[in-house]
């Protein structure tokens, strides 16, 4: 049975909010806050008037390179004000968008561009230089570099379109070793929006914090919730990412209002001690999702800034936030992480075992979400295990839940898919890329807990003869293919992987052996090769 568990605002608190059919709706409400500061980047700021001149110039533009309603424009470019321009200017235009890290490996970014049927590619000649070797134009008609985009002028052409129609596309990591792509419509993510508006009393004098970079599902929350109340958003740079210093006199220098990111990044701004040196009192919301928040570093959080009102947010990327837990004061004997909540309004969940049968009362389950909020489905891909789910607006999560009183309790996954840093990580792709390795014979990719950390750990067998390749032949194997995040942190070489009774690796039994191995105190000497050989210099070492 599925089960609504939020019952939603009354009519009259749905009479006073904002509604918006269409994501360009929103776009709309911003513009006509002209003179208010839109967005923040480095030294550089626009107003919400110049943003939206800028965004219907680029939306003119690519309708005069021949963007037709539903076509996809690929916009690979470093978080910037060009960067969201980009991505407003193609939905002005009709089309839909599709984020491109440029700092992948230009192979795996062509994946993702050629997958997506690009129109237009919008990126710097930099990035042209390398992916296009990669990844030949196909059927694209035109690649675009900033700065020659806005020279047409003018409003953009009137183009008919509706709440179900394609918005943009998100690439996360796949189970099949390459990337998927996960369609959200306009509709999908407005309803988020919606909610967000109300939940959190949003307004023109808010100050959004955009942490998460731009092909992340968080990043979606941070610019349209702000725009469509008028409000700004500071872009913080790779550079500022992960620098405490750097994240703490954004906060104080804009006076950021709503926070939102990743647990990872708040508790290395916890044990940085940056937080109680800076005048943070402008905070009035602290929001993270993606990946677990140890109750620990959440506590000492909320004990150094205790004004912010906390919220958990939970769903994957095919739903974006589906499920909220406004997080009370935690008690000291509090160990336990606290729970992602309830759904929102307009969202059922059903728990289901491995047949798909509801279990019982206080029973652990895979949590499977339906709802306006759901993804149509994947592009261009078809045999997967949530395609009829999708046709009936559903998703199963792969994320074991135990319900307790009227809030889902997140219990582990169901299957090898990890977070790191809040990225979603498949094995598989990376075991893949490793696969490729010349020396390199069976490998598979296991996840390990060290200090409150995931770790990929490699394990790996040798081709016959094969010469067994450093930690850090085997890091710049990876680099030159997979995103940062995605490389393993150690490696194991074995004689030979264990196998199941079926012939396949036996992941559970290497998982075993390795956190058996970091619960005794080796799991950063390693298994095997953990750390690189005397003399190796990591070129990896910023995804460790």
């Amino acid at each position: 049975m599925l089960r609504p568990m939020h019952p939603g605002p009354d009519a009259k608190e749905r009479a006073t909010r904002p509604r918006f059919r269409l994501l360009t709706d929103v776009l709309a409400a911003a513009a006509r806050h002209a003179g208010r500061p839109a967005l923040h980047f480095g030294d550089e700021t626009i107003d919400h008037g110049e943003f939206a001149r800028r965004s219907r110039a680029f939306a003119r533009a690519l309708q005069d390179r021949g963007l037709a309603p539903g076509d996809r424009v690929a916009v690979a470019l470093p978080k910037s004000i060009d960067a969201v321009v980009a991505l407003a200017g193609t939905l002005e235009a009709g089309g839909a968008y599709v984020p491109v890290d440029p700092s992948q490996p230009a192979a795996r970014a062509g994946i993702i561009i050629e997958d997506s049927q690009a129109r237009i590619l919008v990126a710097e000649k930099r990035f042209l230089d390398e992916a296009r070797l990669a990844c030949p134009a196909g059927g694209r008609e035109t690649v675009v570099v900033p700065g020659e985009i806005e020279s047409s002028g003018g409003e953009p052409r009137p183009v008919s379109r509706g709440p179900g129609n394609l918005a943009f596309i998100l690439y996360t990591s796949g189970s099949t070793g390459r990337p998927k792509g996960v369609q959200i419509t306009h509709a999908n993510l407005l309803h988020f929006i919606h909610w967000a508006l109300f939940e959190f009393d949003l307004g023109p004098g808010d100050v959004f914090s955009n942490h998460a970079a731009l092909t992340f599902d968080l990043s979606t929350f941070d610019l349209y919730a702000a725009f469509a109340v008028g409000a700004s958003v500071v872009l913080l740079g790779e550079d500022e990412m992960r620098t405490p210093a750097a994240l703490a006199r954004r906060i104080e220098r804009h006076r950021i209002t709503v926070w939102y990111s990743v647990p990872s990044i708040l508790s290395l701004l916890v044990a940085s001690g940056v937080l109680s040196r800076i005048d943070a009192s402008s905070l009035r919301y602290v929001l993270f999702a993606g990946e677990v928040f140890p109750v620990k570093d959440l506590r000492r959080l909320m004990e150094v800034l205790p004004r912010p009102s906390y919220y958990n947010l939970y769903g994957p990327t095919e739903t974006n936030v589906c499920t909220f837990y406004r997080v009370e004061p935690l008690g000291p004997a509090r160990t336990s992480p606290v729970p992602i909540g309830r759904p929102l309004p307009g969202i059922a969940f059903r728990i289901v075992d491995a047949g798909g049968r509801e279990v019982p009362p206080g029973g652990t389950g895979e949590l499977v979400v339906e709802g306006p909020c759901t993804t149509p489905g994947y592009w261009r891909l078809s045999g997967h295990r949530n395609e009829e789910n999708h046709r009936r607006g559903a998703h199963a999560t792969g994320d074991l839940v135990t319900l307790e009183g009227e809030e889902l309790v997140f219990r582990g996954r169901i299957d090898d898919m990890v977070k790191i840093r809040g990225f979603r990580v498949e094995p598989a792709e990376i075991e893949g890329v490793l696969a490729s390795h010349p020396a390199i014979d069976r490998v598979a990719v296991i996840p390990v807990e060290t200090g409150g950390e995931t770790r990929l750990v490699a394990c790996y067998s040798l081709v016959p003869g094969g010469e067994d390749p450093s930690l850090l032949a085997i890091k710049t194997h990876c680099a030159d293919r997979l995103p940062p995040y995605m490389i393993p942190h150690l490696a194991r070489r074995m004689d030979s992987l264990p196998t199941n009774p079926n012939g396949k690796i036996d992941r559970r039994a290497l998982a075993l052996a390795l956190r058996a191995e970091a619960s005794a105190g080796s799991a950063e000497r390693a298994p095997g090769q953990a750390l690189p050989r005397a003399g190796d210099q990591d070129p990896a070492a910023r995804s460790t």
